[in-house]
């Protein structure tokens, strides 16, 4: 059982073993977590058996969940995690066929197909996130239509049965894509929880993992030395799934945050991602107050789990929201304080970055409720040029590296690569509906590197992506490299591929058709082999 193997590793870290075996089997976690935590120099994997997917029974054990949990890896160094397949049931996401659209007001009667959670939050808890993303798929190529926009659910009537009326927020797609209609499928995609989490780990490898759904970003990691190694790790729909799922994950597939040293991605393939494919960088922390008098700092940050990463003596660089460098200097000491003053101050801060400068934070309305506040003494004085709601940048995720993978079909970008001395080659791309691939820090997110350096872009393929094949840099960055990046259009006909489930091998495309020219896929397995 679940509970079980969740106490047999727990007691195996407990005694200092070097290795744990999953068997083979499934696991039902329910609305738990798979909890790994505190292993050192530890060797974690599942029994894999030569029986290949039948759609009810994977080759490597199975860990279910329903939406809100999955693995949590917290606390480990040097810990090897791999042949795990990951699951939910039921879907994260609702899908059906829309019957009906109406303009004005923004509505879609639709009728949610069997097996799938029902939008409604009486009966899904799940619809009641703050975050319920709508999401328009093509019936025969079954990958999203493009142009898409940010449409989210707002609310739903039941027509009866399966039947359903969906009220949105906006209502772009209906107003302005007009393959949108009745026939086109559905998906709504509450936002909830991490389907794979690394937190606070150092040198950590996840090798050989298949993930077939997320609430939310599939594989995320934040906080700690970092330095960590994705190597085959798969984000595709659930082989011979009936009826057949359209999406995998609801948000990032692949989203590094505040890490200290930048992930190795390798290998790997992610498919039919509600955001971005992957996202690799660290956090700016805003000023929300200053003590002049004291040589002291007063930050606030949007997530209570983060990490500062500020310690005595480490470099501050201090930017504007405009991204204009102001000074530097240098921590003397930090610690956390919960004074109810400052924890308010802290939670105006998206109001005051409006009033301001006309700068809006993302998800204002509830982001900035969760904060937590931060003083920070300086060796020096306050340098003057620095002011209230100027950012400190404390660089992360440097030295990432991103090789050899396939990224298919996502609803925003296909990279945002803002960390300093990271590499992104020889990637495979198809089918964004909104972004390229961007080098840049986004302050409305407070991510980022403002003084981002040491870039380079080597030997991409980008297919199907206009108009989204650009590839934005920041203009206040500096040496980035882009060479051999190729921009296909079309990808030809071809006959079908799709992954081995046995042995995770080399990343292949959609099974709907072949995505990979032959150059490139035969470019990726040498690079596996």
């Amino acid at each position: 059982s679940a509970a079980k193997l969740q106490q047999d590793l727990d007691a195996a870290i407990a005694r200092g073993d070097k290795s744990f075996d999953i068997p083979h089997g499934e696991y039902d976690f329910g609305s738990s977590d798979f909890m790994i935590r505190n292993a050192q120099n530890m060797h974690i994997r599942g029994e894999v058996t030569n029986a290949p997917f039948n759609g009810t029974s994977s080759p490597r054990p199975t860990l279910w969940f329903t939406i809100g949990h999955g693995v949590m890896v917290v606390n480990c160094i040097d810990t090897k995690v791999e042949k795990l397949t990951i699951d939910y049931e039921p879907p994260c996401f609702s899908q059906g066929v829309i019957n009906k659209i109406t303009v004005n007001p923004p509505q879609l009667d639709i009728t949610v197909d069997e097996g799938f959670p029902l939008p409604d939050s009486s009966i899904t808890p799940s619809f009641n996130a703050h975050v319920i993303k709508a999401i328009y798929w093509n019936v025969t190529t079954k990958l999203m239509l493009r142009p898409q926009k940010n449409d989210f659910f707002n609310s739903s009537v039941h027509l009866g049965g399966r039947k359903y009326r969906i009220s949105l927020k906006d209502g772009w797609v209906p107003k302005n894509n007009h393959n949108v209609g009745p026939g086109t499928v559905l998906t709504l995609s509450p936002r909830k929880g991490l389907t794979y989490s690394v937190r606070n780990c150092t040198r950590l490898v996840t090798r050989n993992v298949f993930a077939h759904g997320a609430g939310n970003m599939l594989y995320y990691e934040g906080n700690g030395m970092g330095g960590n190694h994705y190597d085959r790790v798969y984000a595709i729909r659930r082989p011979n799934a009936s009826p057949f799922h359209y999406m995998v994950a609801s948000a990032d597939g692949f989203h590094s945050n505040n890490v200290r040293n930048g992930p190795t991605y390798e290998n790997s393939k992610l498919e039919h991602i509600g955001d971005d494919f992957l996202n690799i960088h660290n956090k700016l922390l805003p000023i929300i107050q200053i003590d002049a008098s004291n040589d002291t700092l007063i930050l606030g940050i949007n997530d209570m789990g983060l990490d500062t990463h500020i310690y005595p003596g480490t470099l501050l660089k201090f930017f504007s929201p405009h991204e204009k460098e102001v000074a530097n200097s240098t921590a003397k000491s930090i610690h956390r304080t919960y004074s109810p003053s400052l924890l308010k101050l802290a939670r105006d801060t998206a109001n005051r970055y409006w009033k301001e400068y006309h700068i809006e934070l993302a998800h204002a309305s509830w982001a900035w409720k969760n904060v937590a506040v931060y003083i920070v003494q300086l060796q020096d004085k306050v340098p003057s040029t620095v002011k209230p709601l100027d950012v400190v940048e404390v660089e992360c995720g440097r030295n990432s590296m991103v090789r050899n993978n396939v990224f298919n079909n996502t609803y925003a970008s296909l990279a945002k690569l803002k960390a300093s001395n990271s590499q992104l080659h020889n990637n495979y791309y198809e089918a964004p509906c909104q972004g390229g691939i961007l080098l840049l820090p986004q302050i409305s997110w407070m991510e980022g590197n403002f003084g981002l350096h040491n870039i380079s872009i080597y030997n991409n393929t980008l297919c199907d992506c206009k108009p989204y094949t650009k590839i934005v840099v920041d203009p206040h960055s500096k040496d980035i490299t882009l060479r051999g990046n190729k921009d296909i259009c079309t990808p030809p006909p071809s006959q079908t591929n799709s992954v081995t489930h046995n042995s995770g091998p080399a990343p292949s495309v959609s099974s709907a058709r072949v995505l990979v020219p032959s150059v490139v896929m035969l470019a990726l397995l040498v690079a596996l082999c």
